[in-house]
């Protein structure tokens, strides 16, 4: 007995297309969401993530818990935290 062939099921070959071109598709919305650089914060107060900045060796500058950030007059900031081995942290 022969299967009836029906018209809204996709076949084998439908499928791979249409995965193909939504893989495709992706990848490309990706590379375009990866060199626009991240913005946070709203309204006045919106920042550009730059990846990286501020990093550093944990060992010689451990982070504990950050209370506060300012910058200075000279465009440094400053960040103070609880950790005893070094409380200020100045990224110039």
């Amino acid at each position: 007995m022969e299967t009836p062939h029906c018209p809204a099921t996709p076949t084998r070959r439908q499928i791979l297309a249409t995965g193909g071109a939504l893989a495709g598709f992706g990848l490309l919305t990706s590379k375009t969401r990866a060199q626009a650089p991240a913005v946070i914060g709203q309204g006045d107060y919106r920042y550009e993530v730059v990846k990286g900045w501020g990093e550093l060796d944990p060992e010689k500058f451990p982070v504990a818990n950050c209370h506060e950030m300012v910058e200075d007059s000279k465009g440094r900031i400053i960040l103070f935290q609880t950790n005893v081995k070094n409380n200020v942290l100045i990224y110039d």
